[in-house]
């Protein structure tokens, strides 16, 4: 049972964290840019959730271990990228307000510590996750601590909906990404109350033909969802034009791609880049910011073209399998394991 999760869940972070990369790529259309953000980050907040544990734990080991696996690899990564992080302002530092050197050596740091670009800090790649689920999985221990019956998570999801939709009425800009974060609790509850339905239509073995249809299906109405609600841009907790469009869309993409991800077997490759998304996550931003340098500036390639972004992100996945490899036996603490 736990290697079938662990071998499914894997090829589903792969297609996700794929996904991540042909969306957070230049080069791909913006029907694909709006398809993918539909859903692909809600993905992984629904993945997590379903490997949450409903045990009642004391809540010191409970915070020490979430912040070995989710903090320890945002900041770790945050510095190892703050290089490049400084390289970017400096190219963008008349449109992002960096008018002086205090300014300049400020920003990036004020923007690890508020997770956020604002106009005293400057913040740049997909790393804002691991604060995020931090602070959801913070909210998720309240259910462990006060568990009466599942019913309170649903409580919970609209209580955590309901201040978001507050804080985004009243103009108030939360940092440390707790915006993305009351707007994506629900999506873990889904993650964690699927692991209940088991036998249900989406975790059935099926055919490659039944899977395929179904996904087909699912896929489609998450295109149709994301034309008509607009740009979800969760890392801004921007959802669309629709909050209720934007849970069902990325709720039915992401069980698309549960549907898939169960009927691949086990791939050596897919299982080290599904295992190996905080890498990803941590370093990606920058590399293919290089590579688009060489793709656009150099070679001249400017056309909006799918095929183009799917041999960027192939590539990309290539480049960062040696570095997954290394951190995972070198420095396994820089992406929150234990050796």
């Amino acid at each position: 049972m736990n290697k079938r999760r662990e071998i499914w869940a894997d090829n589903a972070k792969f297609i996700g964290i794929t996904l991540m990369l042909i969306g957070h790529n230049s080069l791909a259309s913006n029907e694909v840019f709006d398809f993918i953000y539909a859903f692909h980050m809600p993905l992984f907040f629904i993945l997590s959730g379903y490997f949450a544990s409903d045990k009642r734990e004391p809540f010191m080991p409970y915070l020490k271990k979430n912040i070995r696996s989710l903090l320890v690899p945002y900041f770790m990564f945050s510095l190892i990228v703050l290089p490049l992080t400084y390289f970017h302002l400096w190219s963008n530092r008349d449109m992002l307000g960096c008018n002086s050197w205090n300014d300049f050596l400020i920003m990036p740091i004020l923007g690890i510590f508020f997770v956020k670009t604002t106009i005293i800090s400057y913040f740049t790649g997909p790393i804002w996750f691991f604060v995020a689920l931090f602070i959801v999985k913070m909210l998720f221990f309240l259910y462990k601590l006060f568990y009466t019956s599942k019913y309170s998570l649903i409580s919970m999801s609209i209580v955590c909906t309901i201040l978001f939709l507050l804080t985004k009425s009243l103009g108030i800009q939360l940092l440390f990404r707790l915006d993305s974060a009351l707007l994506c609790f629900p999506f873990y509850v889904i993650g964690f109350t699927m692991k209940y339905l088991n036998r249900s239509v989406i975790f059935k073995k099926k055919s490659y033909w039944s899977a395929g249809m179904l996904s087909c299906v699912l896929f489609i109405l998450t295109y149709y969802i994301s034309i008509n609600n607009g740009h979800v841009e969760i890392s801004d907790a921007g959802y669309g034009h629709s909050l209720l469009l934007m849970y069902i869309g990325a709720i039915l993409g992401s069980l698309g791609v549960i549907v898939v991800s169960r009927t691949i077997g086990r791939n050596e490759y897919i299982s080290t880049i599904g295992g190996g998304t905080a890498v990803i996550l941590g370093l990606h931003g920058n590399i293919q910011a290089m590579m688009k340098q060489i793709v656009v500036h150099w070679l001249g390639i400017t056309t909006y073209s799918l095929w183009a972004a799917l041999l960027m992100v192939t590539l990309l996945l290539l480049i960062h399998i040696p570095i997954i490899y290394f951190m995972n036996k070198r420095c396994p603490f820089l992406i929150g394991k234990q050796k």
